[in-house]
């Protein structure tokens, strides 16, 4: 009996192989880009200086940090 569900569960592996290739070459297709919100205008003033790591003469401002839950 099982040599029959082993045969049949063979068969029907190498079948889906067999007729959905695309199936199992899906998974390597890149992901697209994510596509920015036209109405996010946080960033246009940004410039960032890509000649020294320092952040001495940056313009960025830091953001509200968030509040972590706390477990008493």
């Amino acid at each position: 009996m099982w040599i029959r569900t082993l045969t049949l569960e063979l068969a029907f592996v190498f079948l889906s192989q067999l007729f959905l290739p695309q199936a199992a070459a899906a998974q390597f297709q890149p992901a697209s880009p994510p596509i920015a919100a036209p109405a996010d205008t946080r960033f246009n003033s940004v410039k960032e200086d890509w000649t020294s790591p320092s952040l001495s003469h940056s313009n960025l401002m830091p953001s509200e940090p968030l509040v972590g839950y706390l477990n008493d």
